[in-house]
C-alpha cells in the first residue's frame, strides 16, 4: 500500500492579503482606518461596505455592516479575531504611524519589542484589536542554541521610536540642501567662467604632411578658448554666494511630542 505523500508547504510568496471586518457603523470605521491610520478609500461597495488600501493595492481592509449594523463587540470569552496586524516597511514608517495616532487622539493599549519586531497595540471603534509593527532584519532575530526563534515581550520606548521621524526628516533636509547648493554652485561656475556665451573662436596653424608626396603644408583649424563675460561673471558670483549660503543654512527641526 503506497503512502500518501506529504503536502508541500505553501510557496514563500503566499501571504495574507487582506482582512474583512464586520462593523457597527461604516462611516465611523472608515474614518478610523482612513483618517487615523492613513489608508486610502479605494471603493464603496453599495451603501453597506467599503474597501481601503495602502499604495496602489485594491484593498487591504474590507468593512461591512451587512449583518452587524448597530451591533456590539463580542463579549469576553467569545472566539473570533484577536487582532489584525499591519506591517510597516521600516522603523521610521512605524514612527510615522504612531505620530498619526497621537495627532488623531487615538489611545494605545500597549507597545512591545518582540525581538523579531516592534509593535504598537490599539483598538478600532468596534473593539477589534489592531497591531502596527515593523520587522527587524532576520539577522537580528533572537534564537535559541538550536536555532529556533525565541520571541520576547519587552517594553518599547515610544519616545525613542518617535525620534526616527526627526532623524529621517533631518537627513532628507540635508540631502535637499546639498542638491540645491550643488545646482546653484554649478550654475555659478558656469556663469562666472563665461561658459554660457563668452567663448571666442581663434584660428591656429597646424603643420601637415601629405602621405603621397611627402610635402609639408599648413592648414588652419578653429579652436575655442574661454573669453571674458563680465555680466556672466557678476551673476555667477552672486549665484555662488547664494549656493554657499543655501548649503550652510541650518536645517529646521520639527518638534514631536508624545501625548500618550
Amino acid at each position: 500500500m503506497s503512502q500518501t505523500p506529504k503536502p508541500l508547504p505553501p510557496d514563500s510568496q503566499v501571504r495574507i492579503g487582506h482582512v474583512h471586518l464586520k462593523v457597527a457603523d461604516l462611516e465611523r470605521a472608515i474614518t478610523f482606518y482612513r483618517d487615523g491610520l492613513g489608508f486610502r478609500l479605494t471603493q464603496r461597495y453599495g451603501r453597506n461596505a467599503a474597501f481601503l488600501a495602502a499604495g496602489g493595492y485594491h484593498h487591504h481592509i474590507g468593512l461591512n455592516t451587512w449583518e452587524s449594523a448597530g451591533g456590539s463587540p463580542p463579549p469576553p470569552g467569545s472566539t473570533g479575531l484577536y487582532h489584525l496586524a499591519i506591517l510597516y516597511p521600516t522603523r521610521a514608517e512605524l514612527a510615522d504611524g504612531l505620530q498619526r495616532l497621537i495627532r488623531a487622539n487615538i489611545p494605545l493599549e500597549g507597545a512591545a519589542d518582540h525581538g523579531v519586531s516592534e509593535a504598537i497595540y490599539l483598538r478600532d471603534p468596534d473593539g477589534n484589536g489592531v497591531e502596527l509593527y515593523w520587522d527587524k532584519p532576520q539577522s537580528q532575530w533572537p534564537r535559541t542554541a538550536d536555532g529556533e526563534l525565541a520571541m520576547v515581550t519587552h517594553p518599547l520606548n515610544l519616545d525613542a521610536l518617535l525620534k526616527e521621524i526627526l532623524s529621517t526628516q533631518t537627513m532628507k533636509r540635508i540631502l535637499q540642501i546639498f542638491a540645491g547648493a550643488a545646482v546653484l554652485i554649478t550654475l555659478g561656475i558656469w556663469l562666472a567662467t563665461g561658459a554660457n556665451r563668452g567663448w571666442t573662436k581663434t584660428e591656429v596653424q597646424v603643420k601637415t604632411l601629405d602621405p603621397v608626396t611627402e610635402i609639408e603644408g599648413i592648414s588652419y583649424r578653429k579652436k575655442f578658448q574661454p573669453g571674458v563675460d563680465f555680466l556672466g561673471a557678476a551673476f555667477g558670483g552672486a549665484t555662488l554666494l547664494a549656493g554657499a549660503s543655501f548649503f550652510f543654512r541650518k536645517p529646521k527641526q520639527n518638534k514631536t511630542t508624545n501625548n500618550q
